[in-house]
């Protein structure tokens, strides 16, 4: 059984991302922490903090919206063709390590889509080392899209007299 930690994300896909924006920030004074494109995938995706606080127990809302795809051909184009906008993601953050949740996974005889593909991130933002996905469809996960999330956080150095290092995990 794979652990869980937390929701870090939910993701909405939506048609129009600048009217889910304004929408949002009309509704809840939410505002965007960030913004970008994954061109590969062919999608723009705005990102809200759920409540006002950043570290590790961070829960994100984003916004999801295809771009370059209008015969809805990709994933994200072809989930508003099929269902409209809507609840398209949930990204569950586990307790263990990328390899703890591949034995998990095969001990329930379950194969992440894609063929087990994995998406893995080495980078320096928001305190996170590295962020490897694994991701099960909607086909046996009564009808939502699963990403699992194993995440290193990055160790925090802090402010401390010479001579002295404090770590913070």
């Amino acid at each position: 059984m794979v652990r869980i930690k937390r929701v870090k994300r939910i993701a909405v896909a939506v048609k129009d991302l600048d009217a889910a924006v304004k929408n949002w920030q009309k509704l809840f004074g939410m505002r965007p922490f960030q913004k970008g494109e994954e061109p590969e995938d062919k999608y723009a995706f705005v990102a809200f903090h759920v409540a006002d606080h950043t570290g590790e127990d961070v829960t994100t809302i984003e916004f999801l919206s295809p771009i370059n795809d209008p015969n809805g051909e990709m994933l994200l184009g072809k989930f508003i063709k099929n269902h409209g906008e809507g609840l398209y993601m949930v990204t569950l953050e586990t307790q263990g390590t990328s390899d703890e949740v591949d034995e998990e996974l095969k001990k329930t005889g379950l194969k992440g889509s894609w063929g087990g593909q994995l998406k893995h991130w080495e980078t320096t933002k928001g305190g996170i080392k590295s962020w490897t996905e694994h991701y099960i469809s909607p086909v046996n996960a009564n009808g939502v899209l699963v990403t699992l999330a194993s995440i290193v956080y990055a160790t925090e150095v802090l402010t401390s007299p010479p001579g002295i290092t404090i770590r913070n995990k």
